[in-house]
């Protein structure tokens, strides 16, 4: 009674403004997850297990269902899925990914395990059911009011978080650390120092909920063991950020009539495309190709009989059965490196200003790709690197990898998971 009679007083003088005990955004994070913490203890102290909501936009963002696995097997945590979409977007988007995403769920965890957020009139509010929250999109503005992590966080539910791409290496990270959401993480789970860094430099809170454990994908990635295939495959991999700005990565609108050429070109190769999620919906804008070239250049190119589409939200098999990989999208720049195969950077944008897109362990990552910088640099890439097997680079980039991206290599999701329970039990 006591517990919620000070978070009553705590929730009426914060809605009036009125509350005083906070001198800092630090002081003011360390109050607010006492009292968070101290109500979850109690529960915790009881025996029972705690409820814990995985919020869910892309099944394509699956950084932290090894923990949701973990906690499923343990006895002090009851793990479900809250699948929800996003309102930022076409409601064709909206549409299509909210049911890929519970489908792709549902047949991995069954039915009693992945809640629907919403259904055609309505949204739900489980925030009274849940003792502790993590979701996939830091994004408040992707989200209806029920799901994002302010509304949550005003509820003094403990959220903590783990990066749906691997963090410090871009301006997106630091624009992110910039964002209120995470000031009002309990545990940001990071994959290393360099995202500690750029928290301590550009958050409020000066990373004080940052915890280094290691990237989950990673983990999984080094676990998986090639299978014999009788054909080579490469993946291409567009990102979606066509915009020219500060943050314009991908330079799809250049290469785009080359991935044409491929297919035919090299018959003897399996091409498997993997837009980022974002690139089709935003071709498909009036300012862009339109609904109709979009379908259009996709059709053709998946007309070719050794040309496949990646959509799943678990694309690890697909990184460790492949020869190499041609991209541009963000996170592969870190992910792909850890399979050990080769990788090719498409640098197709003469704009880009790497000063303000990259940071510097971005930058190393990307000097650990080979640059492609035109047509014939795709050819060399596949005819010399993939084909020929004249990887020059393997031994400098495992290096790197084994250095700067296995952090707690194998023990990435313990590290977590006893990090959760520490901070509940201490």
């Amino acid at each position: 009674m006591k517990l919620k009679g000070l978070q009553l007083i705590f929730d009426i003088l914060r809605e009036k403004k009125q509350l005083k005990v906070v001198e800092s955004p630090i002081s003011e994070w360390k109050h607010h997850h006492k009292i968070a913490i101290n109500k979850l203890k109690e529960k915790y102290n009881s025996g029972k297990k705690l409820k814990v909501a995985f919020l869910m936009m892309y099944a394509s963002s699956t950084q932290d269902l090894p923990v949701f696995e973990k906690m499923l097997n343990s006895d002090r945590f009851d793990p479900y899925i809250i699948v929800h979409p996003d309102i930022m977007r076409s409601i064709n988007n909206m549409e299509m990914n909210y049911r890929k995403t519970k489908e792709e769920m549902i047949k991995k965890y069954g039915q009693d395990r992945v809640f629907d957020g919403c259904t055609k009139d309505n949204y739900f509010d489980y925030t009274n059911d849940f003792d502790l929250m993590t979701t996939n999109s830091p994004y408040d503005e992707m989200a209806h009011p029920f799901f994002r992590i302010e509304y949550w966080y005003n509820k003094f539910i403990p959220i903590f978080y783990i990066g749906y791409f691997h963090m410090g290496r871009c301006r997106v990270a630091i624009n992110n650390f910039k964002m209120p959401q995470f000031n009002m993480f309990w545990k940001f789970f990071a994959e290393n120092k360099h995202s500690k860094e750029s928290a301590r430099i550009y958050q409020k809170i000066k990373d004080k909920n940052v915890v280094v454990t290691g990237y989950p994908k990673l983990d999984e990635i080094i676990k998986l063991k090639e299978q014999k295939r009788d054909r080579k495959k490469v993946i291409i991999a567009p990102h979606h950020t066509i915009d020219k700005g500060d943050v314009y990565m991908s330079g799809f609108l250049d290469y785009a009539d080359i991935l044409l050429k491929l297919p035919e070109k090299y018959s003897e190769l399996d091409f498997v495309i993997r837009p980022h999620p974002m690139l089709i919906p935003k071709l498909e804008q009036p300012d862009y190709w339109g609904v109709e070239k979009t379908n259009e250049y996709f059709n053709k190119l998946l007309s070719f009989n050794n040309v496949s589409l990646s959509k799943e939200g678990n694309y690890y098999n697909l990184f460790v059965n492949s020869d190499g990989i041609l991209h541009d999208c963000g996170s592969f720049t870190a992910e792909y490196l850890c399979t050990g195969h080769p990788a090719g950077y498409l640098d197709f944008r003469p704009e880009l200003n790497y000063d303000k897109a990259m940071t510097k362990f971005g930058q190393e990552c990307i000097k650990k790709h080979y640059i492609i910088k035109t047509e014939n640099d795709i050819y060399d890439f596949i005819d010399n690197i993939v084909l020929n097997n004249n990887d020059t680079r393997k031994e400098e980039r495992m290096d790197f990898v084994n250095k700067e991206l296995l952090i707690n290599k194998s023990e990435v999701v313990n590290k977590i998971y006893d990090s959760i329970l520490k901070g509940i039990k201490d």
